[in-house]
């Protein structure tokens, strides 16, 4: 099976490769890096020019020989559907199947980022996800200035330790705690004092993406 990585930020690869060989060892990684998609999207929001930005790439991954996709930065969530109806090939966003998991909880939910429009985005998407089902959520959002600035200059443990000060500042009282951004998926098991869920996206988001291509595999 050969598996499409479509990286915004070098921050997220290693959680999500590490996943996915834990899954599937014998996958073939097909990976792309486009940081300066990150950047369009800070600047333009989730432009037509960020789009067609990004589904170029992917056009570029199906000649490769790509069998399922995974876009592993969170801002590109919100063009999954639009893609779904343009790609012959499965695409999973790395934070869909969080976010299920999350209105299937309930109740007061957590969101904590490290960059504004994740947290904008992860918000945005919980409220529609919810909608459907009529799911009542009570959200509130973390935003942790700094942080993602101190992973990109290499300073991780001054990041994690910002993510673990503002998970427990925000988890009393609440059903479940998102961390929006597969970059923090390491510290969700920092916590095993607190019986709620602490929700991270790359292994849910691996394990939507298999299940959605098996009839591909099994071509």
């Amino acid at each position: 099976m050969s598996i499409a990585l479509f990286h915004a930020t070098s921050k997220a690869i290693k959680s999500v490769v590490d996943e996915v060989r834990l899954k599937v060892p014998e996958a073939e990684l097909l990976q792309y890096m486009d940081e300066g998609l990150l950047q369009l999207a800070k600047e333009e929001g989730l432009s037509e020019s960020c789009y067609q930005r990004l589904r170029n790439w992917i056009g570029l991954s199906y000649q490769d020989g790509a069998q399922a996709i995974l876009l592993t930065c969170s801002i590109f969530t919100p063009f999954v559907e639009r893609l779904r109806q343009e790609v012959p090939l499965p695409v999973v966003g790395i934070d869909e199947a969080m976010f299920d998991r999350a209105v299937s909880l309930a109740g007061r939910i957590e969101i904590i980022a490290t960059i504004e429009s994740a947290a904008k985005t992860t918000r945005t998407q919980l409220e529609e996800r919810a909608k459907p089902s009529g799911t009542e959520l009570d959200l509130n959002t973390t935003f942790v200035p700094q942080a993602f600035e101190d992973l990109d200059a290499g300073r991780s443990e001054r990041h994690d330790e910002r993510i673990r000060k503002a998970i427990r500042n925000c988890i009393e009282g609440a059903d479940a705690v998102i961390l929006a951004q597969a970059s923090m998926a390491h510290l969700a098991s920092d916590f095993p004092e607190y019986k709620i869920p602490i929700l991270s996206s790359p292994r849910l988001a691996v394990e939507r993406l298999l299940s959605l291509s098996k009839p591909v595999e099994a071509q």
